[in-house]
């Protein structure tokens, strides 16, 4: 099978690697292709320049590439296969829904510690394929000698070693917003019968993960269904009550976050969790929550430390988080 598409390299902004070189291999082709450079993007964002050719070819089906980190000044390799067979079937599942919906590029992030990520990406959908580990290596004396000064001074902060491995882990979840409703002294459950419910409605439900993923379909509510993803990093959720637009964005620390998720999960690693969007505007109480049917009926409140919240009712303010510090106009992505 083959499709359009452009390659590209990615890198965390935090933890800079400097690509030594990075070899693509692709059926038919009578070389490897170098992937665009990018180091100045998020984790799994992809260069914003595209490559057009001729005709459309086969995905990768294997990549080569020696990287140094910076935030260790170490070296490391990577040779692997790329499941070809698995990043087709995902990618036609894409194909015939829209140029806004479709992938357009296979990323390889590098990072430290020798983690290397293969996604699939498209303007509002990413999908993690492979997140693999490379063996560290030498540098070897010409490549220091091409390198800037700046790649080959030690970072004052090193990042924690299994950091990337706990964002990159992934869990069996689904979302479950707007269900419950404060009660004054704990949540409920909404009665089918209860009109205020039925004045309910999801507009939109969008998310980016500490995987280097993102899900940000409008219209697109399988965030609502079980699926296997990374822990969101940023989130927003908007709906109407009424006649009444709100608007609530969550930003979530993964130092907080990822103990209680792989706390969860280790239970029951087969386990499929309900994270619970508790927003009750009438009421001004904003909650998250964990549940699982198949060995949690009590849903375990996620600390408030986890996440800062902003909530705005028709475009005014309703509800900050006491902990809440972002920049001015933060909720515009």
């Amino acid at each position: 099978m083959k499709f359009r598409y452009s390659l590209s390299t990615s890198s965390a902004a935090l933890y800079k690697v400097k690509p030594l070189w990075t070899y693509v291999y692709i059926e038919g082709m009578e070389r490897e292709i170098y992937p665009c450079i990018y180091l100045d993007g998020e984790w799994g964002e992809n260069s914003p320049i595209e490559e057009y050719r001729a005709q459309p070819y086969p995905l990768p089906h294997g990549i080569v590439m020696r990287w140094w980190s910076a935030a260790e000044q170490k070296c490391y390799f990577l040779s692997s296969d790329i499941d070809r067979d698995k990043a087709e079937e995902e990618w036609t599942s894409q194909e015939s829904q829209g140029e806004l919906v479709k992938y357009n590029y296979v990323v390889i992030g590098l990072a430290p510690y020798g983690g290397v990520a293969v996604w699939l990406r498209g303007y509002l959908k990413s999908t993690l394929l492979h997140w693999m580990k490379g063996e560290e290596t030498s540098l070897m004396p010409l490549e220091r000698d091409k390198m800037d000064e700046a790649f080959l001074t030690p970072m004052p902060i090193i990042p924690p070693k299994d950091i990337f491995d706990h964002w990159m882990m992934q869990f069996h979840y689904r979302y479950v917003p707007l269900e419950e409703y404060w009660d004054g002294e704990k949540w409920q459950e909404y009665d089918e019968e209860d009109t205020f419910y039925d004045d309910i409605m999801i507009n939109e439900l969008r998310v980016q993960r500490f995987d280097g993923t993102h899900h940000e379909l409008p219209g697109d509510f399988s965030l609502i269904k079980y699926h296997e993803a990374g822990m969101p990093k940023r989130m927003a959720l908007r709906w109407d009550e009424g006649h009444t637009h709100l608007s609530a964005y969550w930003w979530f620390d993964d130092q907080v976050l990822y103990p209680i998720l792989h706390r969860f999960f280790s239970l029951n690693p087969d386990a499929r969790a309900d994270i619970l969007l508790r927003c009750d505007s009438r009421q001004e109480c904003f909650e998250i929550a964990l549940k699982s049917g198949e060995m949690l009926q009590q849903p375990i409140t996620i600390l408030p430390e986890a996440y800062q919240l902003i909530v705005f009712k028709d475009g005014h303010e309703l509800y900050k988080s006491e902990n809440y510090n972002q920049e001015q106009g933060a909720w515009n992505w």
